[in-house]
């Protein structure tokens, strides 16, 4: 039997931490560019196995910070802590 994931999170990982926000907005609206930007600078080509996704399901950074500088964006993972810190700075609220 399957349970239902909590609210705002699927298989226990955050969705989004501020879904309004004009980058989470544009993020989204890119993701697929942006993952064929990293598989590119991986070498053309990445695998993702289900022991990884287990794996990560774990690990404590779900989160990822997008941060829009000038010439680049940085992405970075970090915990719920950090990333309900920053979303709420950002003017956001935590879904």
């Amino acid at each position: 039997m399957q349970t239902k994931p909590k609210e705002g999170k699927k298989d226990g990982v955050p969705i989004k931490g501020n879904p309004n926000h004009p980058v989470t907005r544009a993020m989204q609206d890119e993701w697929y560019k942006i993952c064929a930007i990293l598989v590119y600078r991986l070498g053309g080509s990445a695998t993702i196995t289900v022991d990884d996704i287990a794996s990560f399901a774990t690990y404590e950074r779900h989160n990822v910070l997008c941060h829009v500088r000038k010439e680049s964006v940085e992405l970075r993972l970090v915990d719920d802590i950090e990333g309900a810190e920053l979303s709420k700075r950002a003017g956001g609220e935590v879904v």
